[in-house]
Formats: C-alpha cells, structure tokens, sequence
C-alpha cells in the first residue's frame, strides 16, 4: 500500500496524515518493510541531457523547480544536484545569466 500512495505523488507526511498515524509510525513500517525508494531513476545522463535540451527548447527560459516538475511529471525522477550539473552542462550561458539577474523588489511601508 506504501508503494502504491509514493507511486501516486504522496509524501511521507502526506501518506501518514491519510492513514491517520504519525509519520514515525510510517517510518517505522517502512523499515520493517525494507522499503526503499530510488531518489533517482534509471535515466542516463546522456538522456537526462537529451530531455532537458527538448525541454529548454520548448520554454528556454524555464527554471530548475518547474523543469524538475516536468521531468517529473514525464516519469523522470532525478535529484535536485544532478538536474542542476545537467542544466548548467546543456545551458551554461543562461545559467550564468539567471544567477546574476537581480530580482527587482517593491517598496512598500506598513502603516
């Protein structure tokens, strides 16, 4: 059952909250269990490159959260480090770029 609700997109603390227990108590089943997840899925860096390119294409300006989304949602499940060595490999220029772009803030006073 575990398997099934991580499968669907729950978290942890999500999966805990529905069966009603604590998330040690999930915790605890988990390792009785031997249940254990892959942080990151079996995609080569060659094809992780590949998509990321397709994706950058498509939306140049994407960032690394909504990419994340994308390959997500696309069965692609990669950590947060090795998504980031892709994009800065496949798009160095723009990654330079979003680095050093400022983000302009409003003023504003609380009265």
């Amino acid at each position: 059952q575990l398997e099934e609700l991580r499968y669907i997109g729950l978290t942890w603390t999500d999966i805990a909250k529905l069966l009603g227990v604590s998330r040690m108590t999930v915790y605890r089943a988990r390792i009785e269990l031997g249940y254990e997840e892959a942080h990151d899925s079996s995609v080569t860096d060659v094809d992780l490159k590949h998509l990321v390119s397709t994706v950058k294409e498509e939306m140049p300006n994407v960032g690394e959260k909504k990419l994340h989304g994308i390959l997500k949602s696309r069965g692609v499940r990669v950590t947060r480090r090795r998504l980031r060595q892709v994009i800065h490999s496949v798009d160095p220029f723009n990654t330079v770029l979003r680095w050093r772009a400022p983000i302009s803030r409003r003023p504003y006073s609380v009265r």
